[in-house]
């Protein structure tokens, strides 16, 4: 049965007792938020790690422990990491795979020493090229380097140009 409260027209609620209309709506919307904060959100991360000549001692140790407690603590276990490297040349060195299949150490252990030119434009489109195949995933780029690009075919603007196109969706840089 209807029934007049305070101005609204009243609905009977599933425990019993009346509701108004904008209550009942308000509470559909904390359930449909509760429903979406409980749906955990599943990342593709693309790192690219610079191992230029500038990057030699400290600050590539500095980039690999990064690289550690990004992994560690940020990786969620149902996202997928790639990793990419850059100096002159541009190689992943680990294609997306889910963190439960990754051992870490060995990967970092394959990359080698720095040297040469910082190749970080062509790094990022490669990064990008491999993310573009997601679908419902949230794309994260994180670029651990210490200068600007000097040796990229691709251009700072072609690279920003990419990053504000609508199919890039939830992307981070």
């Amino acid at each position: 049965p209807a029934a007049r409260s305070g101005g609204g027209r009243a609905l009977a609620a599933a425990g019993g007792g009346t509701h108004t209309k904008h209550q009942v709506a308000r509470d559909r919307l904390v359930e449909r938020i509760k429903v979406v904060k409980q749906v955990p959100k599943v990342n593709d991360v693309a790192v690219v790690l610079d191992l230029s000549g500038s990057m030699s001692g400290s600050k590539h140790e500095q980039a690999l422990s990064s690289l550690r407690d990004l992994f560690a603590h940020t990786v969620g276990p149902q996202d997928r990491l790639s990793i990419f490297t850059f100096n002159q040349v541009v190689t992943q060195v680990l294609p997306f795979t889910p963190k439960p299949d990754i051992d870490l150490e060995p990967v970092l252990a394959s990359i080698g020493s720095c040297g040469g030119r910082t190749r970080l434009f062509d790094a990022i489109g490669a990064a990008l090229d491999t993310m573009a195949t997601a679908k419902g995933r949230s794309l994260q780029l994180v670029a651990l380097t210490d200068g600007a690009d000097n040796c990229s075919v691709t251009t700072q603007d072609a690279i920003a140009a990419r990053l504000a196109r609508p199919s890039v969706g939830c992307f981070h840089f």
